[in-house]
């Protein structure tokens, strides 16, 4: 729905109010208040994106994802010191995740805690390092 290029006009509108009818009926959905946010982001509402993203994290304490975006949402709209403690939660539930450590460390210095930034961008430059290692190691050659 999101990616699709070219697609047919007002596609994300439909979606939106589809998504928007599941929270009539089902007010705790957390997937449809992150894809609410996910449309938010596309269109840079940075507030609207907050808002779907911290209801989605606040509703399922476990979605890594909705914490990272949320605090995504806030260092896009220049809301650094806000945008410290949910990314320190996506950093804590994927803590192999290089983006979240990325945002992180970019609300952290935005916010003058240099030392900790710098941390946060090594383990984003050793994870993303991991990552095309293993891109680049045949499969066979992979160890389990």
């Amino acid at each position: 729905m999101f990616s699709r290029p070219n697609a047919a006009p007002g596609r994300e509108e439909r979606a939106k109010l589809e998504l928007q009818r599941e929270l009539e009926i089902d007010p705790q959905n957390a997937v449809a208040e992150f894809l609410l946010g996910e449309i938010a982001k596309k269109a840079l509402d940075w507030d609207q994106a907050t808002a779907h993203f911290s209801r989605a994290a606040t509703l399922d304490v476990s979605f890594g994802d909705a914490f990272m975006e949320w605090g995504f949402a806030l260092v896009s709209a220049k809301r650094y010191e806000e945008a410290v403690a949910p990314l320190q939660t996506a950093v804590k539930l994927q803590p192999g995740n290089p983006s979240a450590h990325y945002n992180l460390g970019m609300a952290l210095s935005r916010t003058g805690r240099s030392a900790e930034a710098e941390r946060e961008f090594a383990i984003q430059r050793d994870l993303n390092a991991m990552i095309d290692e293993r891109k680049n190691t045949r499969p066979e050659d992979r160890q389990p």
